[in-house]
């Protein structure tokens, strides 16, 4: 399958999966070289995900060591090309969050990072939405695309 017709975008529960131990890590990892292609993100994701492993070392559920190692390992992906970053139209973006919103918060409850992740996906013009938070899931699937499995 050709790249562009796949374009992966990563949201941040798939990036603390990939670069961590839990749960979905072998999930992740197996999307990751099933794909064989960089994955796409944005700048609100490189600032979610550094935040993300930030909080988690604050709770105790990662000692200063693996935050370490976790940024270093994502840096680097950064570099080899393994992450692609993508500069994000943030005036489209609010835009798409907004019309997603509208159709459907009232009725499902989305957060607003839900909108802006799937948001940006969309106007990167992602067709696969990688994801392990089930509202983000759910909003992407309505907004049409492929999902990551989950197992």
């Amino acid at each position: 399958m050709a790249a562009a017709s796949v374009l992966p975008y990563a949201d941040t529960s798939f990036l603390i999966a990939l670069y961590g131990d839990d749960g979905f890590t072998e999930a992740a990892r197996a999307e990751v070289l099933t794909l064989g292609l960089a994955l796409v993100i944005g700048d609100l994701n490189e600032l979610e995900y550094r935040n993300a492993l930030r909080l988690l070392n604050f709770r105790k559920l990662i000692t200063a060591r693996q935050l370490t190692a976790r940024l270093a390992s994502f840096q680097k992906d950064l570099q080899s090309g393994l992450l692609r970053t993508q500069e994000t139209d943030w005036p489209k973006v609010w835009g798409i969050a907004e019309a997603m919103s509208e159709k459907s918060t009232a009725k499902e409850g989305h957060r607003m990072a839900d909108l802006l992740h799937v948001a940006v996906a969309q106007s990167f013009g992602a067709k696969r939405f990688l994801s392990f938070d089930d509202r983000q899931r759910s909003l992407a699937r309505q907004q049409g695309f492929a999902l990551n499995a989950l197992t």
